[in-house]
């Protein structure tokens, strides 16, 4: 069966988050000082309070050594130095800390970060130390991405983002650059895995550390970065964690239908049919959504083998827009697998004339026709699909960049040579009205063959289409 499922899985914009970082205030708002620590036990943030103790970090010869190449700006000497010290003090965790920025200065930032996290390891209020070595190094490395991103450079904006990432890990918004930018790339498992890691940091403790402003621009980017992040769950049918990121949407986000069917089809997809079956039955309980809306809880429906339910919800788009080709047809089918064949009688009268060059449709109205006992008509009907001089053999939206576009391929089934066929679409928009129509001419230059086309849609504000034969 040719079932039509356009809307569930339409993809929402990816996340950028544009603008330079510096450490005194920014184009994009981001500032280096979103963490304040004074050094002061009774000034410190509670959670800075509760960290362990560890291990102090000592002095000694190696460290006063180490220190003074530091300051004095030989980094190479400063990294032996410190090396040594770790080699002589294994458990001194200040000598972690100056490999670690002796690594980050000489741009060698994964390095740098693995020794500074094995100095917070021994020494947890390190932090309050190695947190600006982390974040400068990070805002050198985003701002370098965003210039490479806005010259077009999206594998140096990739590999800037990444590497600020390496050493800190504490804020989203290279998180989901990088994301972005993975997503244009094609290298959609990366993008969702970096959505995943924005996502922990906005869901995770940091997002209390910060200053007032920060955490409102930050509760900003949660929602589009699960939406995504779903998204290309599905994409890739990683279903499970498909699920657990709509869960966590529906939850938050109740009246945002596109979650409720995104979780619902990811739950089918993930074998958990039974649940999303309830999910949808509770959707369609309601009279207060869009067409869109029960488009999708239509589709949901059909999935879980719930024909007589999905048919309830196809029909509810049909009652508003009549010639909504995909609703109409999707009504169809669901009447014929329930074996309601009075309805898809009904159903049908219609389909005929906004899916005229689809063989599908005369095998629906024929049987439903046999089925209340008008075999005549049946056989009439059924006889017209069968000697179809042009049959539709494709036809759906698709997306083309950041645009819907209508394609579709009409095969010369029984047709004379060199025919031409001249079809009119017609855009509808949300309240059944007209937004639009298109027309387009196939033509074949033998009988047997398949032609493409693409027609132009409206730019924006419809929600459906038909389509008739002007010839």
């Amino acid at each position: 069966m040719n079932f039509r499922n356009r809307a569930v899985m339409a993809f929402g914009a990816l996340l950028f988050v544009s603008g330079c970082a510096s450490s005194g205030g920014t184009q994009s708002g981001l500032e280096s000082s979103i963490f304040s620590f004074t050094g002061e036990d009774e000034d410190l943030p509670q959670w800075v309070q509760d960290l362990p103790e560890g291990i102090e970090p000592r002095d000694n010869d190696f460290t006063a050594r180490t220190a003074l190449f530091l300051a004095q700006g030989r980094l190479d000497d400063a990294l032996q130095t410190a090396e040594a010290g770790i080699a002589a003090d294994p458990e001194n965790p200040q000598s972690y800390y100056q490999a670690g920025d002796a690594l980050v200065a000489m741009g060698r930032l994964e390095d740098g970060a693995a020794r500074l996290d094995r100095a917070e390891a021994l020494y947890p209020r390190y932090i309050l130390e190695t947190i600006g070595i982390r974040e400068n190094a990070w805002l050198e490395q985003y701002n370098d991405g965003i210039e490479r991103l806005n010259a077009g450079d999206l594998d140096a904006a990739l590999t800037a983002f990444a590497r600020g990432n390496a050493v800190y890990g504490f804020r989203p918004e290279g998180f989901l650059n990088a994301a972005a930018v993975q997503a244009q790339l094609g290298d959609y498992a990366g993008s969702a895995a970096s959505f995943g890691k924005a996502v922990e940091v906005l869901r995770g403790p940091w997002m209390d550390r910060v200053d007032p402003e920060t955490r409102e621009a930050w509760e900003g980017m949660l929602e589009p970065a699960q939406s995504n992040m779903g998204r290309l769950y599905l994409q890739l049918s990683d279903y499970d964690a498909a699920v657990a990121a709509f869960e966590g949407l529906a939850r938050d986000y109740p009246e945002n239908m596109e979650y409720q069917t995104s979780l619902a089809s990811s739950l089918v997809s993930a074998g958990r049919g039974e649940e999303a079956g309830e999910l949808m039955a509770g959707l369609l309980r309601r009279t207060d959504l869009s067409v869109t809306e029960y488009f999708n809880i239509g589709v949901g429906m059909y999935q879980t083998e719930q024909y007589e339910s999905a048919a309830q919800a196809f029909q509810r788009v049909v009652d508003v827009i009549p010639g909504h080709r995909e609703a109409a047809f999707n009504l169809a089918q669901a009447l014929y697998l329930a074996e309601n064949w009075e309805a898809l009688a009904k159903a049908t009268e219609g389909l005929v004339e906004i899916d005229a060059l689809n063989p599908l449709v005369y095998q629906f109205r024929a049987n439903a026709l046999l089925r209340v006992g008008t075999e005549a008509a049946a056989m009439e009907v059924y006889t017209t699909g069968q000697d179809l001089p042009f049959v539709m053999e494709e036809l759906g939206l698709q997306l083309s960049g950041n645009d819907l576009v209508l394609v579709g391929a009409v095969a010369n089934v029984a047709g004379a040579p060199n025919a031409t066929v001249r079809l009119r679409f017609t855009f509808f928009a949300a309240d059944g009205s007209e937004a639009g129509t298109s027309d387009v001419s196939v033509s074949f230059q033998n009988q047997g063959e398949a032609r493409g086309f693409e027609a132009q849609t409206p730019s924006s504000g419809f929600v459906g289409y038909s389509y008739r034969v002007l010839n």
